[in-house]
């Protein structure tokens, strides 16, 4: 069994690689994001606007 998770910051970095991942598979990838805006690093309003391109179901912190 293939567990098919990504991490999903919402940079380029991590889009891609969740891009590719899903092309790969028929089965949706859920995604994981961390946020932290006590310190201004909230990159989960891109890392949503991502996984919803995808149609990933993303979680979060």
């Amino acid at each position: 069994m293939c567990l098919s998770v990504s991490f999903l910051s919402g940079g380029y970095d991590s889009a891609s690689v969740t891009a590719l991942l899903q092309n790969e598979r028929a089965e949706r990838l859920k995604t994981f994001t961390i946020s932290v805006p006590d310190i201004g690093l909230d990159e989960a309003p891109f890392a949503k606007e991502i996984a919803s391109l995808f149609g990933n179901r993303t979680y979060r912190n």
